[in-house]
């Protein structure tokens, strides 16, 4: 039996409530090891960076005149 399935065969002797639990430690784990090598996967940006879009969006020049019907809560 080789290491991995030793794990694997752990994992399921566990009752159901902690096998989510040791999968998600197993996983820290091993991403903790690639930081450490320098073998982590780039992440991402979720968020463009600030000028990555120009024209994009136009401000009218009208922006900041007060809209009709809304003057009594100005």
């Amino acid at each position: 039996m080789t290491d991995e399935q030793a794990l694997i065969a752990e994992i399921h002797n566990l009752p159901q409530s902690k096998q989510a639990e040791a999968v998600d430690a197993a996983i820290r784990l091993i991403k903790k090891l690639a930081k450490q090598n320098g073998k982590e996967p780039m992440k991402k940006s979720r968020r463009p960076k600030a000028g990555s879009m120009p024209g994009l969006f136009k401000i009218m020049p009208d922006f900041d005149d007060p809209i009709p019907g809304f003057e009594e809560y100005m």
